[in-house]
């Protein structure tokens, strides 16, 4: 806040003409204010924003729900590997995102008997299609279930700016780690 100029100050009736009414400043102020549905970054131990996803699509462009598919759980007591999604952003044209395909895999193969689920969620940037991203994961062998943002919510929402990045969200929907490149992913030591 700057200081109110006092009258017979230079710098005050210097100042005095370009103040805007008090409701005018409100007003101007609320319009520059971010919306109730504005999203802030995502971030570890924030909700994950997955009730503002939508127009995500299975690998045979049927639609799907992504929160209430990564959400639900077919837990295992104990084991918090059960309650969790592995959230990755990914295209047919990201290097590091092929790169990271049996690294992945490997993931999906060792944690997902214990109810981890990798989910591999296609950006929709550049010319990537539905179409392009089933024949990369074809051609490198992707065994966990892929899916592809065709409205760009899901970028929207998780504030993405590259790929890959990947998420790992908890059963409640809280994510409990978050990471871009293709080295971060290598916190799970495999």
């Amino acid at each position: 806040l700057a200081p109110v100029p006092r009258a017979g100050d230079p710098e005050g009736d210097r100042l005095r003409g370009t103040c805007l009414p008090v409701p005018a400043a409100l007003a101007i102020a609320l319009l520059l204010q971010p919306s109730p549905s504005a999203q802030a970054a995502v971030s570890e131990g924030g909700k994950a924003p997955l009730a503002a996803i939508t127009g995500v699509v299975d690998a045979e462009g049927r639609p799907v729900d992504l929160s209430r598919l990564t959400l639900s759980s077919n837990v295992h007591a104990g084991d918090p590997a059960a309650r969790a999604t592995l959230l990755v952003f990914w295209a047919s044209w990201c290097f590091p995102c092929i790169n990271e395909i049996p690294v992945l895999n490997e993931l999906q193969r060792f944690y997902g008997k214990r109810g981890l689920r990798v989910l591999g969620l296609g950006v929709r940037e550049g010319n990537e299609t539905l179409e392009r991203l089933k024949q990369t994961a074809a051609k490198y062998g992707v065994t966990y279930p892929l899916f592809f943002d065709s409205q760009g919510s899901a970028q929207k929402a998780f504030d993405l700016s590259a790929v890959p990045m990947s998420a790992l969200i908890d059963a409640s929907g809280t994510v409990r780690w978050i990471g871009a490149g293709d080295r971060g992913i290598s916190i799970f030591g495999v």
